[in-house]
């Protein structure tokens, strides 16, 4: 079983159903994406998923594959049995960097990842753009302005006979 989510954005945020029609058994991966301190060099990763049994293993990977130094996953088992997996990582934010976060069970070999891609490209775009829609807004509003002002002083000309 697999999930991988590329280009990661914020509306992505939700939780993702994996269905496994052999066996009858479902597993969920909560992803949530927030926004970062720009002034920070590390970027928080979180990684959940839920409705396993046996009490499966959470790793986080880098781009090759090797598994990253991350603090103890949370695990909890609900009153239905079935265990949810929890972890966080921080890792330090490069322009294309991409993470796996892979819960799986050893003993009967099945998984779930996703992957996680850093791309400073997209807020770089986002703000030239912003730039560019303000700088129209003021144009736009100068001219009008300008405009009306123009208006005004042509309807205030005093009118002189030729006597």
């Amino acid at each position: 079983v697999s999930l991988r989510l590329s280009d990661v954005r914020h509306s992505d945020n939700g939780r993702y159903r994996c269905y496994i029609p052999k066996d009858t058994k479902e597993y969920f991966v909560e992803l949530l994406v927030a926004g970062l301190d720009e002034g920070s060099s590390g970027v928080v990763l979180d990684c959940k998923s839920t409705g396993w049994f046996p009490e499966p293993q959470l790793l986080w990977l880098d781009r090759e594959g090797n598994v990253l130094p991350a603090g103890p996953p949370e695990t909890s088992r609900g009153p239905d049995g079935l265990y949810s997996v929890s972890s966080r990582v921080t890792v330090e934010k490069r322009h294309n960097n991409n993470f796996t976060c892979r819960v799986q069970q050893k003993d009967i070999n099945q998984n779930d990842f996703f992957v996680v891609r850093s791309n400073c490209s997209v807020p770089v775009s986002l703000t030239v753009v912003l730039c560019f829609i303000l700088i129209v807004a003021v144009v736009v509003f100068v001219w009008k302005w300008r405009q009306r002002k123009l208006s005004q002083e042509v309807t205030h000309i005093p009118y002189r006979s030729a006597l």
